[in-house]
């Protein structure tokens, strides 16, 4: 999904009412001209593909979604001189909308300036609609495509030769997330072998700073040392990462809140005994001692861009 919200300005508004204005509805140009303007900061207007889980394509349909617009005020949107609707939109209640639109099938792939203007008060916003290329599948008779959707939130995934399994870590919601696993499948048949919910995380303070339920360790990123036969998950939430055994995905290490800060992706070297952590929001990557399962040193990154 694409969003921009911008009001027109200057010369480039000029130019785009006046190659516009002709061309939009008699419902919505009602307003008289150069009546008193009213800025609109919150509007926004975004594109999505009708169906979950696809991109923006030539031919199919498009969900274009709009907030922060005042309660029944008329909406059209434009590309170029052509309206892309039928009739002006009218903003709900909370001042948002959603409109189903169906793109040519002749569009072409690129990201496409559209202009939401309003009326009643009048303003414009500009917002981009990336048409995605259709690029069929190719050589797929060749592969054999197993699915399953074994639990919510799937994060990431790493294989094991030495077991032929594949290691996946689940979270969902945010914190404190109570709900996560890692698991281990059959990297086969994709049948869930073993599965383990982490532990409970230590409480924090709220917002309000009261006392807060700290849910469980939620696994992320995930790696596998099969020279030690362990796997590795990073534990975001907390800034740490923890240890799990191959064969049965009990704990064999839980690191310190604190150890890397916002972990994200952990990596291992077998050949040198080494895991490495990458931290969020600070330059250091942290390096672990893979056999003795401690922090073995701190590399920082001399770097202020994030």
């Amino acid at each position: 999904m694409t969003t921009l919200s911008k009001s027109l300005r200057g010369a480039a508004l000029g130019a785009l009412l006046a190659a516009s204005a002709v061309a939009v509805p008699a419902a919505a140009s009602a307003q008289a001209l150069f009546s008193a303007p009213e800025r609109l900061d919150g509007g926004q207007v975004s594109f999505a593909s009708g169906e979950r889980g696809k991109p923006v394509l030539p031919g199919g349909p498009v969900v274009a979604a709009g907030r922060g617009f005042h309660p029944g005020q008329s909406i059209v949107l434009m590309y170029g001189q052509t309206p892309l609707s039928t009739g002006p939109i009218t903003a709900n209640a909370e001042g948002g909308f959603e409109a189903r639109l169906t793109l040519p099938a002749d569009a072409q792939p690129g990201n496409h300036p559209i202009v939401a203007v309003s009326q009643a008060p009048y303003n414009a916003v500009l917002a981009n609609l990336k048409i995605s290329p259709n690029v069929p599948l190719s050589n797929e008779a060749a592969y054999r495509i197993t699915s399953i959707q074994p639990t919510r939130g799937l994060y990431q995934t790493a294989y094991s030769a030495k077991r032929n399994a594949v290691f996946a870590t689940s979270a969902v919601g945010r914190p404190p997330v109570r709900q996560s696993e890692l698991l281990r499948l059959n990297a086969d048949t994709l049948a869930v072998e073993a599965r383990i919910t982490p532990a409970a995380a230590p409480g924090r303070a709220g917002r309000d700073g009261q006392p807060q339920d700290g849910g469980v360790f939620a696994v992320y990123g995930v790696g596998v040392d099969d020279a030690n036969d362990t796997v590795w998950v990073t534990n975001s939430r907390q800034n740490t990462v923890a240890v799990y055994r191959q064969s049965d995905l009990s704990l064999m290490r839980q690191f310190e809140p604190g150890t890397v800060n916002h972990a994200r992706d952990v990596v291992i070297d077998e050949e040198h005994g080494k895991a490495y952590a990458s931290a969020t929001f600070e330059p250091e990557i942290v390096v672990f001692d893979t056999g003795a399962l401690t922090v073995a040193k701190r590399i920082k990154i001399d770097s202020t861009v994030r």
